[in-house]
């Protein structure tokens, strides 16, 4: 598991307070021919729903001081274009519903408590 990925483990998900709604957003991209895609969101349910997942690698978090304690509000990373579905539309538009749960949450919680998680990272953002 990399480095990044402990540290999101470790942190809580919340609300940048200094952004407003229209700029708490997700992209997606995907170049010709890649077998990857490109995701960067400042969307709490998105970043719970990518870290959750095992194929998700993390390139950079995005961490501010919420009240106090250092905390994830953005990510930014690559998950295989093979882990992406497009089918019928939902009849639930919320967000929270493009980012099917693995029992990460669970994982989440385990991994959060572990002593074994790094403190320092490099490429994170603070």
């Amino acid at each position: 598991m990399s480095a990044l990925r402990h540290e999101s483990l470790k942190l809580a998900v919340r609300c940048d307070p200094t952004l407003r709604a229209v700029e708490k957003e997700t992209s997606i991209s995907i170049l010709g021919g890649s077998d990857v895609c490109d995701i960067q969101t400042y969307q709490p349910t998105a970043i719970r729903g990518l870290l959750a997942q095992p194929e998700f690698e993390v390139v950079d978090l995005f961490i501010r001081s919420v009240r106090g304690e250092d905390c994830i509000v953005g990510v930014y990373g690559r998950l295989p274009v093979a882990a992406l579905r497009i089918g019928r539309p939902r009849k639930d538009g919320r967000l929270s519903r493009v980012f099917a749960r693995r029992g990460g949450r669970r994982e989440h919680r385990a991994l959060r408590s572990s002593n074994a998680i790094p403190t320092a990272v490099e490429g994170s953002q603070r």
